[in-house]
């Protein structure tokens, strides 16, 4: 059949269609659990949804910290309304809206759960579409197919999409990939609509993610760079100031945003692009020879840069700085200045193993992708998604949250590389044969390269869609005591049931700050921090609160929490072997809880590492300030209230080994355990421990 343009629109269709209904399946296997939210962070989303379809999307502006003090960061409550992002929750919230007059029969309850669950695996299926979009419009439509086919089943792009992953990055991430292709398709086609569209687009993601000042920045950087690559003209500026100011006004309208983004960095930043811009503009109106105006462009840039950074050291302006956590990502060496943000696990730099484990062939097509985007396609949109890939791929290598960020530039990379791989070598192996007075007859090809291409091509093919099965095989972490088992767990389910049912208001639960959010959303009580991190002070008092002496946890508590004398709880839990062991029921520890965590908690607290931690990286077991330690107390001392005996491996010196030792802590006295939960599956035995503080 011969392939016209419309069949081969069909194809596509048929294609683009078919990857897509196979990563929305992917990304929904975390249901064949039951309905469930995955990770921390969506509980709170869930609970901002389900506040605003209850008492409207204006009451957004109620969540102060007055109405908050009672359920988060207790005692002071917390300004929600400024410091949390309002877009994901407005739009569960009219979602909502939408479906309940059509699904009557679900209770608000079961339609929010089911919408929280399943609107991350659409945006899957959006970030699947725009990948292959982007790259048709750079590149052309066979790229797009493949850079699809990627997208659909690395393991990188599914992280944030899976069902119940009702978080804001994953949706950020959809929202920038939108926001790219329409400002490419307003350069290519020379429209305005499509600017103003990817203008709005990129407001939605100021309104959803704290990480729109990076798809300010890759903007600000994009403006240079056509400047310095002398690709600038009149419908770029006017398109980039269109695009680029309609998103400012919606940062500015964003509580958590506000009018300081116009003496941040990023505002600063975004008014050097545009004098930039317009200054380049006016040389070359005036004629300027291209090289020149080039050279010029790059000098007045560094000027602008030079007296900004000047003016800034000497006080003349007042620039707000960026985050430590974003200047983290972008020098990592300051990570060390803030041991919170360094005690979260997905912003730890990521490993080579890591990057090739979560983006699989595509991190070996890539730098062949970025080579090819960078010599072939160095006009406007090729720049902008150039751009987007370096920046994006080394936040991935700064802090491994972000892999999901640069998931969809790594599979328009690879994309790009394998179809011009498989391109350049149809070419090679197909050899014209000349026969008679030099007429071209026919093709002669030799079969058995042609085998190994196919053969390369189906590796490739079955490597990223088995990768992509296997990574959306994912247990809810709340299935999965924390996240610290890889099996089905639900011993943190039946101890939170357990609070929710039995423990009467108000009250108050202390524990590290990983489980706030479930706690608060699950059973309704207040806690003292949460995975918001918000006030790092909070936290570290908390830290000392666990990690000290009894004494010194009851002073915290009682002096600088204010906590209610008779409904104080503190919740915590760790991991272990269960076994028959000299005639007893051992409980051989394997740190994965909170004992896994304490030595973040230690250093939080500002105590002396050394005092707790062997030369050998063991906990001093026979320390003082071990023994006397709340946490371990709860925790070592707890197995012995209930009937267990702890052990754990210990590095001897005397045999060059690890060996078992009983661990000679025991339970705490001014805190009464009420009930420690227990499930044992396949091997794994986790307990948790609910005590009563007695003032």
């Amino acid at each position: 059949m011969k392939l016209t343009l419309s069949n081969r629109r069909l194809w596509i269709a048929v294609i683009l269609s078919t990857l897509a209904i196979l990563g929305f399946i992917i990304r929904l296997q975390p249901l064949r659990y039951g309905l469930y939210l995955y990770e921390f962070d969506p509980y709170f989303q869930y609970y901002i949804t389900k506040y605003l379809v209850n008492h409207g999307l204006h009451s957004w502006f109620n969540l102060t910290r007055e109405a908050t003090k009672d359920l988060w960061w207790y005692p002071l409550g917390r300004d929600i309304y400024k410091t949390e992002y309002p877009g994901l929750a407005m739009l569960g919230a009219i979602i909502y809206y939408i479906l309940k007059p059509i699904v009557f029969w679900l209770d608000q309850e079961t339609l929010l759960l089911y919408i929280s669950t399943i609107l991350p695996p659409f945006m899957g299926v959006l970030e699947i579409l725009f990948v292959y979009l982007i790259v048709k419009e750079i590149y052309d439509y066979r790229a797009g197919l493949l850079a699809a086919l990627f997208q659909a089943f690395i393991p990188a792009a599914l992280d944030r999409t899976i069902a119940g992953f009702y978080t804001k990055l994953g949706f950020g991430v959809a929202y920038i990939l939108i926001t790219i292709y329409f400002m490419i398709k307003a350069l290519n086609s020379k429209r305005i609509i499509y600017a103003i569209i990817a203008g709005l687009f990129f407001g939605i993601t100021c309104l959803t993610w704290g990480g729109y000042s990076y798809v300010f920045l890759i903007f600000i950087a994009y403006a240079i760079l056509v400047v310095i690559a002398g690709k600038n003209d009149e419908v770029f500026v006017k398109y980039y100031i269109v695009a680029t100011l309609i998103a400012l006004i919606f940062a500015v309208n964003t509580p958590k945003i506000s009018l300081g983004i116009l003496k941040s960095s990023v505002g600063l930043g975004l008014l050097a692009s545009y004098l930039i811009l317009l200054f380049d503009l006016i040389l070359l109106r005036i004629g300027v020879e291209r090289h020149r105006r080039i050279l010029i462009g790059t000098v007045f840039a560094l000027t602008i840069g030079l007296y900004i950074g000047v003016a800034s050291l000497l006080r003349l302006i007042s620039l707000s700085p960026l985050g430590i956590r974003h200047l983290s990502i972008i020098m990592p060496w300051l990570r060390g200045l803030n041991v919170l943000f360094v005690s979260v696990q997905e912003h730890q730099m990521s490993t080579w193993a890591l990057l090739c484990r979560e983006t699989g062939l595509a991190f070996i097509l890539a730098p062949i992708g970025i080579y090819l985007l960078l010599r072939e396609r160095v006009n406007q949109p090729g720049l902008l998604v150039f751009i987007a890939v370096i920046t994006s791929i080394y936040g991935a290598a700064s802090a491994a949250y972000l892999m999901h960020l640069s998931s969809p530039f790594f599979a328009i990379t690879a994309g790009i590389a394998l179809c011009r791989i498989i391109r350049v070598s149809a070419i090679e192996l197909a050899k014209e044969v000349k026969v008679r007075k030099g007429r071209r007859l026919g093709v002669k090809i030799d079969p058995t390269p042609i085998m190994v291409l196919f053969f390369f091509i189906m590796i490739v093919l079955s490597l990223t869609v088995y990768t992509g099965f296997l990574s959306g095989q994912q247990i809810p972490t709340i299935l999965s005591a924390a996240g610290s088992v890889p099996v089905v767990n639900k011993v943190w389910i039946e101890a939170l049931d357990y609070i929710k049912n039995n423990i009467s208001d108000p009250a108050v639960i202390v524990a590290w700050w990983d489980y706030g959010y479930y706690i608060t959303v699950i059973t309704g009580k207040a806690t003292l921090c949460d995975n918001s991190t918000v006030n790092a002070t909070h936290i570290s008092w908390v830290a000392r609160a666990l990690i000290g002496d009894e004494n010194t946890s009851i002073e915290i508590l009682s002096n600088i929490f204010k906590t209610p004398r008779n409904a104080t709880y503190v919740l915590t839990y760790e991991v272990f072997i269960k076994q028959e062991f000299r005639d007893s029921v051992a409980y051989i520890l394997v740190p994965r809880g909170d004992l896994a965590k304490a030595i973040w908690m230690i250093r939080i607290g500002g105590f002396n590492e050394t005092k707790y931690i062997t030369e050998y990286g063991d906990y001093a077991w026979d320390s003082p300030v071990v023994m006397n330690s709340t946490l371990f107390k709860m925790i070592i001392g707890g197995i012995r209230e209930i009937g267990g005996q702890p052990y754990a491996y210990v590095y001897d010196p005397t045999v060059g080994r690890r060996s078992i030792q009983p661990l000679p802590i025991e339970p705490p006295e001014r805190f009464k355990l009420i009930k420690a939960f227990e499930e044992t599956t396949r091997g794994y035995t986790v307990v948790v421990f609910l005590y009563k503080v007695e003032f």
